[in-house]
Protein backbone atom coordinates (compact mmCIF):
# COMPACT_ATOMS: atom_id res chain seq x y z
CA UNK A 1 0.00 0.00 0.00
CA UNK A 2 1.52 3.60 -1.07
CA UNK A 3 1.48 5.92 1.25
CA UNK A 4 -0.22 9.52 0.16
CA UNK A 5 1.18 12.44 -0.58
CA UNK A 6 -1.13 15.58 0.72
CA UNK A 7 0.57 18.53 0.08
CA UNK A 8 3.23 19.68 -2.36
CA UNK A 9 5.88 22.59 -0.92
CA UNK A 10 3.42 23.57 1.06
CA UNK A 11 1.20 22.13 3.74
CA UNK A 12 3.08 19.21 4.15
CA UNK A 13 6.55 18.92 2.18
CA UNK A 14 7.43 15.17 2.27
CA UNK A 15 5.03 11.86 1.61
CA UNK A 16 3.36 11.48 4.66
CA UNK A 17 4.88 7.66 5.94
CA UNK A 18 4.17 5.20 8.80
CA UNK A 19 5.49 3.03 11.01
CA UNK A 20 3.95 -0.32 12.15
CA UNK A 21 4.41 -2.65 14.99
CA UNK A 22 3.66 -6.58 14.36
CA UNK A 23 1.02 -8.69 16.49
CA UNK A 24 2.90 -11.96 16.99
CA UNK A 25 5.28 -11.47 20.02
CA UNK A 26 7.82 -13.43 21.00
CA UNK A 27 9.96 -14.33 24.01
CA UNK A 28 13.65 -13.56 24.50
CA UNK A 29 14.47 -14.23 27.23
CA UNK A 30 12.27 -12.76 29.63
CA UNK A 31 10.64 -10.21 28.10
CA UNK A 32 8.12 -10.07 25.27
CA UNK A 33 9.54 -8.74 21.97
CA UNK A 34 8.01 -7.91 18.82
CA UNK A 35 9.00 -6.47 15.15
CA UNK A 36 8.75 -2.71 14.19
CA UNK A 37 9.09 -2.03 10.31
CA UNK A 38 8.18 1.51 8.88
CA UNK A 39 7.63 2.72 5.05
CA UNK A 40 10.73 3.99 5.16
CA UNK A 41 14.29 3.45 7.52
CA UNK A 42 14.19 7.12 8.01
CA UNK A 43 10.80 6.95 9.78
CA UNK A 44 11.83 3.89 11.16
CA UNK A 45 14.72 5.07 12.75
CA UNK A 46 13.27 8.34 13.99
CA UNK A 47 10.39 6.25 16.02
CA UNK A 48 13.36 4.34 17.46
CA UNK A 49 14.74 7.60 18.18
CA UNK A 50 12.05 8.77 19.71
CA UNK A 51 10.81 5.64 22.37
CA UNK A 52 14.62 5.18 23.12
CA UNK A 53 15.92 2.78 21.15
CA UNK A 54 19.44 3.03 19.68
CA UNK A 55 20.40 2.86 16.46
CA UNK A 56 23.04 0.15 17.13
CA UNK A 57 20.00 -2.18 17.74
CA UNK A 58 18.46 -1.91 14.27
CA UNK A 59 18.69 -5.38 12.41
CA UNK A 60 18.37 -6.15 8.63
CA UNK A 61 19.92 -9.97 8.66
CA UNK A 62 18.19 -11.59 5.67
CA UNK A 63 16.66 -9.01 4.01
CA UNK A 64 14.64 -7.96 6.78
CA UNK A 65 15.08 -4.56 8.04
CA UNK A 66 13.53 -4.27 11.50
CA UNK A 67 13.54 -3.23 15.19
CA UNK A 68 13.11 -5.49 18.38
CA UNK A 69 10.67 -4.09 20.68
CA UNK A 70 10.05 -5.42 23.63
CA UNK A 71 5.83 -4.56 25.09
CA UNK A 72 6.82 -1.37 26.87
CA UNK A 73 8.64 0.27 24.03
CA UNK A 74 5.68 -1.56 21.31
CA UNK A 75 3.10 0.30 23.45
CA UNK A 76 4.82 4.26 23.17
CA UNK A 77 5.06 3.38 19.73
CA UNK A 78 1.53 2.87 19.14
CA UNK A 79 0.54 5.94 21.43
CA UNK A 80 2.85 8.05 19.00
CA UNK A 81 0.90 7.11 16.26
CA UNK A 82 2.16 3.77 15.16
CA UNK A 83 -0.14 1.00 13.61
CA UNK A 84 -0.40 -2.45 14.83
CA UNK A 85 -0.55 -5.30 11.92
CA UNK A 86 -0.14 -8.72 11.10
CA UNK A 87 2.70 -10.55 9.71
CA UNK A 88 1.29 -10.18 5.98
CA UNK A 89 1.49 -6.63 6.46
CA UNK A 90 5.42 -6.63 7.92
CA UNK A 91 6.46 -9.19 5.34
CA UNK A 92 4.77 -6.51 2.81
CA UNK A 93 6.75 -3.79 4.17
CA UNK A 94 10.04 -5.84 4.09
CA UNK A 95 9.70 -6.67 0.42
CA UNK A 96 8.99 -3.21 -0.24
CA UNK A 97 12.20 -1.70 2.02
CA UNK A 98 14.21 -4.36 -0.14
CA UNK A 99 13.21 -2.69 -3.16
CA UNK A 100 13.59 0.40 -2.32
CA UNK A 101 17.10 -0.19 -1.70
CA UNK A 102 17.95 -2.04 -4.67
CA UNK A 103 16.76 0.67 -6.84
CA UNK A 104 18.60 3.24 -5.40
CA UNK A 105 22.10 0.50 -5.10
CA UNK A 106 21.08 0.55 -8.88
CA UNK A 107 21.36 4.14 -9.79
CA UNK A 108 24.04 5.38 -11.86
CA UNK A 109 26.88 7.60 -10.60
CA UNK A 110 27.16 11.46 -11.47
CA UNK A 111 29.00 12.13 -14.24
CA UNK A 112 30.59 14.99 -12.90
CA UNK A 113 31.56 15.00 -9.35
CA UNK A 114 31.50 18.79 -7.70
CA UNK A 115 33.59 18.08 -4.93
CA UNK A 116 36.53 16.72 -7.33
CA UNK A 117 38.35 18.59 -10.50
CA UNK A 118 41.04 17.35 -12.86
CA UNK A 119 42.58 18.34 -16.06
CA UNK A 120 39.94 16.22 -18.07
CA UNK A 121 36.93 18.02 -15.81
CA UNK A 122 37.57 21.24 -15.02
CA UNK A 123 34.57 23.83 -15.41
CA UNK A 124 34.98 27.51 -16.03
CA UNK A 125 33.74 29.89 -13.62
CA UNK A 126 32.45 31.87 -16.21
CA UNK A 127 30.44 28.78 -17.10
CA UNK A 128 29.21 27.95 -13.59
CA UNK A 129 25.43 28.68 -12.55
CA UNK A 130 24.54 30.34 -9.38
CA UNK A 131 23.07 28.85 -7.09
CA UNK A 132 18.69 28.99 -7.35
CA UNK A 133 17.38 30.56 -4.51
CA UNK A 134 14.09 29.10 -3.39
CA UNK A 135 11.36 31.16 -1.54
CA UNK A 136 10.67 29.69 2.14
CA UNK A 137 6.76 30.28 1.47
CA UNK A 138 4.73 30.37 -1.90
CA UNK A 139 1.70 32.38 -2.04
CA UNK A 140 -0.18 29.90 -3.35
CA UNK A 141 0.23 28.01 -0.04
CA UNK A 142 -1.18 31.68 1.71
CA UNK A 143 -4.80 32.66 3.05
CA UNK A 144 -6.02 35.62 3.89
CA UNK A 145 -5.69 35.89 7.75
CA UNK A 146 -2.40 34.04 8.02
CA UNK A 147 0.20 35.31 9.73
CA UNK A 148 3.75 36.60 8.41
CA UNK A 149 6.48 38.26 9.42
CA UNK A 150 6.29 42.09 7.89
CA UNK A 151 8.28 43.95 5.68
CA UNK A 152 10.88 46.60 5.64
CA UNK A 153 9.72 48.74 9.09
CA UNK A 154 7.87 45.93 10.11
CA UNK A 155 10.39 42.93 9.39
CA UNK A 156 10.28 40.86 12.81
CA UNK A 157 6.27 42.00 13.85
CA UNK A 158 3.72 39.58 12.80
CA UNK A 159 0.90 40.50 10.41
CA UNK A 160 -2.31 38.99 8.72
CA UNK A 161 -2.71 39.06 5.41
CA UNK A 162 -5.46 41.06 3.93
CA UNK A 163 -5.90 40.40 0.41
CA UNK A 164 -3.79 38.04 -2.47
CA UNK A 165 -3.90 39.39 -5.93
CA UNK A 166 -3.97 37.12 -9.26
CA UNK A 167 -0.15 38.34 -9.56
CA UNK A 168 0.96 36.39 -6.79
CA UNK A 169 1.62 38.94 -4.17
CA UNK A 170 -0.25 39.57 -1.24
CA UNK A 171 -1.04 42.81 1.22
CA UNK A 172 -0.53 42.91 5.02
CA UNK A 173 -2.73 44.68 7.37
CA UNK A 174 -1.32 47.21 9.68
CA UNK A 175 -3.42 48.31 12.59
CA UNK A 176 -7.24 47.75 11.95
CA UNK A 177 -7.48 49.42 9.05
CA UNK A 178 -4.31 49.87 7.05
CA UNK A 179 -2.05 48.34 4.75
CA UNK A 180 0.55 47.77 3.47
CA UNK A 181 2.05 46.08 0.35
CA UNK A 182 2.02 44.63 -1.87
CA UNK A 183 5.13 42.02 -2.11
CA UNK A 184 6.02 39.12 -3.63
CA UNK A 185 6.63 35.38 -2.21
CA UNK A 186 10.40 36.30 -2.18
CA UNK A 187 10.03 39.33 -0.03
CA UNK A 188 7.89 37.12 2.88
CA UNK A 189 9.59 35.27 5.84
CA UNK A 190 7.07 32.84 7.47
CA UNK A 191 6.65 32.60 11.34
CA UNK A 192 8.06 29.32 12.46
CA UNK A 193 5.63 27.76 14.61
CA UNK A 194 6.82 27.47 18.83
CA UNK A 195 5.30 26.78 22.20
CA UNK A 196 4.51 30.63 22.57
CA UNK A 197 2.37 30.64 19.20
CA UNK A 198 -0.12 27.47 20.25
CA UNK A 199 -0.56 29.38 23.53
CA UNK A 200 -1.69 32.14 21.27
CA UNK A 201 -4.46 30.04 19.22
CA UNK A 202 -5.51 28.11 22.73
CA UNK A 203 -3.86 24.60 22.29
CA UNK A 204 -3.77 23.20 25.88
CA UNK A 205 -0.31 21.24 26.89
CA UNK A 206 -0.05 17.95 28.58
CA UNK A 207 2.70 15.92 29.42
CA UNK A 208 2.89 12.26 28.97
CA UNK A 209 6.32 10.08 30.55
CA UNK A 210 6.95 7.08 27.81
CA UNK A 211 10.16 5.55 29.68
CA UNK A 212 12.12 8.06 30.12
CA UNK A 213 11.07 10.58 28.43
CA UNK A 214 8.51 12.97 28.92
CA UNK A 215 6.80 13.76 24.80
CA UNK A 216 4.70 16.85 24.74
CA UNK A 217 0.79 17.06 23.61
CA UNK A 218 -1.11 20.28 22.50
CA UNK A 219 -4.74 19.73 22.37
CA UNK A 220 -7.22 21.99 20.23
CA UNK A 221 -10.90 21.23 19.53
CA UNK A 222 -10.39 17.58 17.95
CA UNK A 223 -6.73 18.69 16.64
CA UNK A 224 -3.52 17.36 18.80
CA UNK A 225 -0.36 18.43 18.22
CA UNK A 226 2.79 16.18 19.36
CA UNK A 227 6.67 17.74 20.12
CA UNK A 228 8.87 14.61 20.23
CA UNK A 229 11.76 17.05 20.41
CA UNK A 230 12.52 17.57 16.81
CA UNK A 231 9.29 19.59 15.31
CA UNK A 232 5.40 19.74 15.88
CA UNK A 233 3.49 16.71 14.28
CA UNK A 234 -0.19 16.63 13.58
CA UNK A 235 -1.05 13.35 14.81
CA UNK A 236 -4.82 12.83 14.09
CA UNK A 237 -5.55 15.76 11.55
CA UNK A 238 -7.95 13.22 9.53
CA UNK A 239 -7.38 9.89 10.19
CA UNK A 240 -5.80 7.65 12.95
CA UNK A 241 -2.17 7.04 12.20
CA UNK A 242 -1.82 10.13 9.42
CA UNK A 243 1.17 12.33 10.86
CA UNK A 244 1.32 16.02 9.18
CA UNK A 245 4.40 17.70 10.11
CA UNK A 246 4.14 21.68 10.68
CA UNK A 247 6.83 24.13 10.52
CA UNK A 248 5.39 27.03 10.16
CA UNK A 249 2.29 29.24 11.84
CA UNK A 250 0.21 29.45 8.75
CA UNK A 251 0.71 25.67 7.76
CA UNK A 252 -1.15 25.35 11.00
CA UNK A 253 -3.72 27.72 9.90
CA UNK A 254 -4.61 26.33 7.32
CA UNK A 255 -4.65 22.61 8.62
CA UNK A 256 -7.27 23.47 11.66
CA UNK A 257 -9.54 24.98 9.13
CA UNK A 258 -9.21 21.96 6.31
CA UNK A 259 -9.63 19.57 9.09
CA UNK A 260 -12.62 21.43 11.13
CA UNK A 261 -13.69 24.30 8.49
CA UNK A 262 -13.29 27.12 11.03
CA UNK A 263 -10.64 29.44 11.29
CA UNK A 264 -7.74 28.86 13.84
CA UNK A 265 -8.86 32.44 16.26
CA UNK A 266 -5.97 34.46 18.84
CA UNK A 267 -7.42 34.32 22.24
CA UNK A 268 -4.09 36.55 23.59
Amino acid sequence: MQTPLLYEDGLLIKNCQMVYVGKREYKYGRMIMSHMVADTLIELHEMAQTIGIQKKYFQDKKGKPHYDVCKEKKMEAIALGANEVDDRKIIELYRMLNNKKMIKEQMPEPMFNSTTTDATTSVSPACTKPPVVKSLVSVQDLRIGNFVYGVNEYQGTALPICSLHYDNTLRLLVGEKSSIGCFSANEITPIDLDKEWLEIFGFKQRCILYGKKYVEYYDHSKLTICNWGNGFTMINAFAHGIRIELKYVHQLQNLFFAALYKELECIK
